[in-house]
């Protein structure tokens, strides 16, 4: 089979990326085709991927070719959030688990592939020290002094409540402390002999019932803005000229600790912005998409969020305070740990990027031929006269065994498979499953022919942050923008 393996230069790419260089960039790689490229090297150098697009709809196509290549468990989105500066109590709690699930993946799970829109990836998150500090390993035999773990828990971000039915609830009864971290699927029991652990539970969040028992867990931050004490930061905002919002504020800091809208005090939190990108460690490769497309959008973003805070200015809301709200691109990819890998499908230089070594592997997008049954036939007799590897997604079985007839009908021979492989001999393998788009490998005399382009792509209806099928466990599962029936 003649596939990237076969390539010198590919196999040049992963021997850099398993030592770790970074500044790599490779062109010549159309979009059809990156799922594939990333696939190939991580099965290649066993590193795990961190995949930056330009927009959240790049990232969900990347998402879902990943998933097919590399397998659901394996691949997450980080997603972007929205600043909240005004109150809103309901503010994008499941957006606020998703992210805080994602640092956990990294930094314990192998083999994973995270891909994010470049907003999240420029936006803050709780800095490494800070998650390290506040982060309890727990297994029975555990000694925990129950008060320093009451007020550290709460600097976390965790809310007392009767009943824990969803992330970032607690219960302290007697002996036994519920919690539900964003890590989990379902809330924790541990109990406690003194101030010793003796077992650890999860438990059903709707019926409160003890389930299985578990040898360790892990407690996490369940907010992404932390802080111990708030007087520095009353201290800082009193240095601004005072306006009503600011002085409730002050008395929320004081009253609550954690509210909504403290992202307008980011600056004065956090000194330094840290981005999702400072977890990653020598294991991963971190993998751009077109960087000219994120540096534009970087600086679009940057304007919007200026252009908000300055409206807030003007309306005498709050005052425009010192210090930043986003990473620096430049800053948090220079100095990342993992091997930095520019794509694209034209060479390009960024300024954000010191290329150390530049590859080229051409690809080629396929026409989308919309059901046109005798474009396809034509283009595959050319493939075949050309000695090309065909491999085609149907979709569906039903649908692969009824190509795979349509094809004989026209005189072409074709093997079905029950999953995806790339085809190996001269005839055409046909397999259920989807991409993107398909894409062709000239030089490799490989084409792989997706749905999207036998039938056409599925045209879905836009919906608001629905999650079809899925019960919520509790109020707390609620976003804005959800629909209840």
């Amino acid at each position: 089979m003649q596939h990237l393996n076969s390539l010198p230069e590919f196999n040049s790419l992963a021997a850099d990326i398993l030592s770790g260089k970074s500044g790599i960039s490779v062109s010549g790689v159309t979009s059809s085709a990156r799922a594939d490229l990333i696939h190939t090297l991580l099965d290649k150098t066993r590193k795990s991927a961190f995949v930056v697009a330009e927009n959240m709809y790049d990232a969900k196509i990347l998402y879902e070719d990943l998933c097919f290549y590399h397998g659901s468990d394996n691949v997450v989105i980080f997603p972007a959030k929205d600043y909240f500066f005004y109150n809103i109590e309901t503010a994008a709690l499941r957006i606020n688990n998703d992210r805080l699930a994602v640092i956990d993946k990294i930094l314990n799970q192998k083999n994973i592939i995270v891909v994010a829109p470049l907003d999240a990836v420029l936006q803050y998150t709780v800095p490494k020290v800070i998650y390290s500090k506040y982060l309890y390993e727990i297994k029975p035999g555990t000694r925990l002094d129950f008060d320093e773990l009451s007020h550290n828990l709460t600097v976390m971000g965790y809310k007392r409540s009767d009943l824990v039915e969803g992330v970032g609830q607690m219960n302290f009864r007697g002996g036994i402390l519920d919690i539900f971290p964003p890590a989990y699927e379902n809330p924790i029991r541990i109990e406690f002999f003194d101030d010793e652990v003796e077992t650890i539970r999860f438990f059903d969040a709707a019926t409160q019932i003890s389930q299985n028992t578990i040898d360790f867990c892990r407690i996490t931050c369940c907010r992404e803005l932390i802080y111990d004490e708030v007087n520095s930061v009353i201290e800082k905002i009193n240095e601004y000229p005072k306006t009503d919002w600011t002085m409730r504020d002050i008395e929320r800091f004081e009253e609550e600790h954690y509210f909504p809208s403290a992202d307008r005090y980011v600056p004065f939190i956090y000194k330094n912005i840290s981005s999702i990108l400072s977890y990653l460690n020598e294991n991963f490769a971190l993998f751009l998409d077109y960087p000219p497309a994120l540096k534009s959008r970087a600086e679009a973003y940057e304007k919007e969020l200026s252009s908000i805070l300055t409206q807030f200015a003007e309306n005498d809301s709050m005052p425009l305070f010192d210090g930043a709200y986003l990473c620096d691109i430049n800053d948090i990819i220079g100095s990342s740990l993992a091997s930095v890998v520019a794509i694209s499908n034209v060479a390009s230089d960024s300024d954000f990027i010191n290329t150390t070594k530049s590859y080229e592997i051409e690809s080629r997008s396929l026409q989308s031929y919309n059901g046109r049954i005798d474009l396809i036939i034509d283009d595959i007799k050319v493939w075949k006269q050309k000695n090309y590897y065909i491999t085609i997604l149907a979709g569906t079985k039903a649908k692969a065994a009824a190509f795979k007839q349509t094809l004989e009908d026209n005189g072409i021979f074709a093997e079905l498979g029950e999953e995806f492989s790339f085809a190996e001999g001269e005839n055409i393998l046909i397999v259920p499953g989807s991409l993107g788009s398909g894409f062709e490998y000239p030089s490799l005399k490989n084409v792989v022919i997706s749905s999207a382009e036998l039938f056409g792509k599925a045209k879905h209806r836009s919906k608001a942050n629905t999650m079809p099928g899925i019960k919520i466990k509790s109020y707390a599962d609620l976003s804005v923008g959800d629909y209840v029936v």
